[in-house]
């Protein structure tokens, strides 16, 4: 079910480029998240599961 609507597709555009940054900067560790490598586990998958989600909207959209 994906809304036929040009600002929700620019904030899904949006979401992918900030969750590929994010992806990015979250596998190199930031040192606020060193204490813990459960947390930084979250993240990481958090932020994978964010890419795929948007980046599948972006393809289905496309495909509409």
């Amino acid at each position: 079910m994906f809304i036929k609507n040009k600002y929700m597709y620019a904030i899904n555009v949006l979401t992918f480029y900030l969750s590929t940054y994010m992806f990015i900067h979250f596998k190199r560790i930031p040192p606020y998240f060193i204490n813990s490598d459960k947390t930084n586990l979250i993240l990481y998958n958090s932020h994978i599961k964010l890419l795929s989600s948007s980046y599948t909207f972006i393809l289905f959209k496309h495909n509409i």
